[in-house]
């Protein structure tokens, strides 16, 4: 499915499809408690990942601003399943470069007495 996400009257909603898995850091709690970790190879898997996800965020200018272990999803309950970035309630959509362009032009016109 992926993500779905549309926007209303100042809003962004965003749906995300289920994840059978728990949030990594359960997942890391539940490993260690049971005398397990993570090798470097799943971790690297992991992190590469999020950082994918957050390079997505960003070149659509999104802010996620609320990265940490529970806010990183495991697809299934699987090792090394895929994982999905969610926990986006503090996120933040910057204004596009277009709007702010267009805004600058606006404000600089108005500031030499032309309407615009």
């Amino acid at each position: 499915m992926g993500t779905l996400s549309f926007s209303s009257e100042g809003m962004l909603y965003m749906v995300f499809e289920f994840m059978a898995g728990a949030d990594l850091c359960f997942e890391i709690v539940k490993r260690a408690s049971a005398g397990f970790v993570y090798s470097e190879a799943v971790c690297s898997h992991y992190i590469r990942q999020i950082l994918q996800a957050l390079k997505y965020c960003h070149a659509n200018d999104i802010i996620h601003r609320d990265i940490k272990p529970h806010c990183v999803l495991l697809a299934s309950k699987e090792n090394s399943a895929p994982v999905k970035l969610g926990g986006f309630g503090v996120a933040i959509q910057l204004p596009s470069k277009l709007d702010h362009a267009s805004q600058s032009v606006r404000a600089r016109a108005n500031g030499l007495g032309l309407n615009t």
